[in-house]
């Protein structure tokens, strides 16, 4: 399982990124991976909105559209709040809830992490 983080999807979704060359690489090390892609409902939300204030609300929608189609999304419940705002109030770096979300999947899934985050990265 490969948890996707919105440094990474941003990257990945607008060209005009710094990040976007490597994204493109990276995207592709990964997919050969064969490996499912998960996207958390909180990074779902934080990409599309970073998407429209960076790029446009056709960007957005290009994401959306794509995010629902090709990656399996995590839908956060009451049990798994509790622990994400656990992970959030615990940290060690500066993160935010959506940074926690992504940490809780990838301790829980044993998963890959695509992020750019080094603060994110330095706590998974």
């Amino acid at each position: 399982m490969i948890v996707l983080d919105s440094s990474f999807l941003v990257a990945l979704f607008h060209d005009g990124d710094a990040l976007h060359a490597r994204a493109l690489e990276d995207a592709k090390r990964l997919e050969s991976l064969k490996e499912r892609f998960i996207i958390s409902d909180y990074v779902l939300g934080e990409t599309a909105t970073v998407l429209r204030y960076n790029a446009d609300l056709v960007r957005s929608k290009v994401f959306i559209e794509y995010a629902l189609d090709n990656y399996d999304l995590f839908l956060t419940q009451k049990d798994d709040l509790v622990q994400i705002l656990d992970i959030f109030l615990k940290q060690k770096k500066e993160i935010g809830v959506v940074d926690a979300s992504v940490i809780f999947l990838a301790r829980n899934l044993h998963g890959t992490l695509a992020c750019y985050d080094k603060d994110l990265l330095s706590q998974v």
